[in-house]
């Protein structure tokens, strides 16, 4: 079975659409039952939902950290279709305690490559998606991580394959580095970093950066102080309009006039408002509190 879902995933489109074939299946089937003539495709549904099942079963966490360790035991995954037993859940690990040097080795190893990589690209995916979330600026990690993702889809050997897995763990220690690039920058969180970034432009001078930190420290405890309702934006256009009023307000006050015309004001105070109210609001779930 597990030699069944690696071929699946030598590439992200062949998995997905058997999963979809599978879903079909699986919904004719219940619709059918209990005619009798299902009776006589019982072994096929049977052998497509093992495959189906294995393949989700070799999903695991969505921690990236807890999936390296993970990896050291994937061909240990059972081939059984014994029903599911409860999973105890899995330890997280600190990054910079994995040893990439055995885990490369077991990677090499292993008869189950393409299992190994796509998890490890659902993962970082995962992660690249609530990182962006938190600072839009971040379109450039997305960018690259499509470029990994369309070789991997591309036709490949082992090596090929073995390549794709070092530029996604590569990928993966520099996601772990940008995620610490506001403490680089002098800054108290990643929420403060975004505004940052999205009021930066090309040439700016040193001065001007360390003055649009301090303009993004202050907007955002101007904001708290104010108690603008996150969960009232959605609802309230006066809220809205009052929010927007402040950041622009705050824009023209401080950031350096030799480097912001009033035109580039309105364009930045539009992106840092947008960026809060969806990250505020966005999926029923605030990114910031």
């Amino acid at each position: 079975i597990l030699v069944a879902v690696n071929l699946l995933c030598e590439s992200d489109e062949r998995r997905k659409t058997y999963q979809v074939i599978v879903e079909d299946v699986q919904a004719r089937h219940r619709g059918l039952f209990p005619h009798p003539g299902l009776f006589d495709f019982d072994a096929v549904e049977s052998a497509v939902t093992a495959i189906y099942n294995k393949m989700q079963d070799a999903r695991v966490s969505p921690d990236v950290s807890s999936l390296l360790q993970d990896l050291y035991d994937v061909v240990d995954v059972a081939v059984a279709t014994d029903a599911p037993s409860v999973r105890e859940p899995t330890a997280r690990y600190d990054l910079s305690n994995i040893d990439f040097s055995r885990l490369r080795a077991e990677f090499e190893k292993s008869p189950f490559k393409n299992v190994v990589a796509m998890n490890l690209m659902e993962k970082i995916e995962e992660r690249l998606a609530a990182m962006v979330a938190r600072n839009p600026t971040r379109v450039d990690l997305y960018e690259r991580y499509q470029e990994i993702v369309q070789e991997y889809n591309k036709d490949k050997d082992a090596a090929e394959i073995q390549k794709v897995m070092d530029d996604l763990f590569a990928f993966n220690d520099d996601c772990s580095e940008e995620e610490k690039r506001y403490l680089r920058e002098g800054l108290d969180s990643e929420t403060e970093l975004a505004v940052f970034d999205l009021l930066q432009k090309d040439s700016l001078t040193k001065g001007d950066r360390e003055a649009i930190k301090k303009v993004a420290k202050d907007l955002l405890g101007k904001l708290a102080d104010q108690r603008f309702a996150l969960e009232r934006l959605r609802s309230m256009a006066t809220v809205q309009a009052q929010m927007k009023a402040e950041i622009i307000k705050h824009l023209y006050a401080h950031l350096p006039a030799s480097a912001y015309d009033p035109d580039a004001i309105n364009i930045k105070a539009g992106a840092v408002f947008a960026h809060i109210y969806s990250a505020g609001l966005g999926g029923g779930t605030p990114v910031y509190h």
